[in-house]
């Protein structure tokens, strides 16, 4: 009742709804479920269905804006917290879609193109990722054992991973780069 009365006494504005008085192990965060006892942070299944609805839209769809890609691209980002690295990793090629459609003289945010295959195989993977990553993550004794990195080229073609706990490397293109983190 100490902090109740402190935003009180400071004469912010609390709103009941969104506050936790009371003690808890688990509880929702900035949308996402976390659980101090399994010490593990979770992906709502309402926040995935969402993002697999925005896929399936989008996968539909036979014309799609800039907007709406970035749209797709914030929904994944979003996940970083429990996907990790891969999110950025894998909505890379959505900015280089946008940049290139951006470039085209007179065109918004929202002037519609054809979705092309590109793109369309880029979706599918982001579902595909979806399908098999795990939506929880445990945050004790977090050691990373591979270490990724896309290139910063604009095309985004290349990729390299190199594994902490046996040294070993792999160079390859995106696509392989993506299939390889989903094993």
């Amino acid at each position: 009742m100490i902090v109740r009365e402190l935003l009180s006494q400071l004469g912010l504005c609390v709103q009941e709804a969104k506050c936790e008085w009371t003690p808890s192990q688990a509880f929702s965060w900035l949308g996402f479920h976390i659980d101090l006892v399994k010490e593990t942070i979770s992906i709502p299944s309402d926040k995935l269905h969402r993002l697999a609805a925005k896929l399936d839209e989008s996968l539909r769809a036979h014309r799609i804006s800039p907007r709406e890609i970035l749209r797709v691209a914030g929904l994944v980002t979003s996940l970083a917290i429990v996907f990790g690295p891969l999110c950025h990793v894998v909505v890379k090629p959505l900015f280089v879609f946008t940049v290139q459609m951006l470039q085209t003289p007179g065109v918004s945010y929202d002037t519609k193109f054809p979705v092309l295959t590109d793109l369309i195989q880029v979706l599918v993977s982001l579902k595909q990722m979806l399908q098999h990553v795990s939506t929880s993550r445990s945050y004790s004794n977090v050691l990373p054992t591979l270490l990724c990195f896309s290139d910063a080229s604009v095309d985004g073609g290349g990729a390299f991973i190199k594994g902490l706990t046996d040294g070993q490397s792999l160079s390859c293109s995106f696509p392989a780069f993506g299939a390889a983190l989903l094993r």
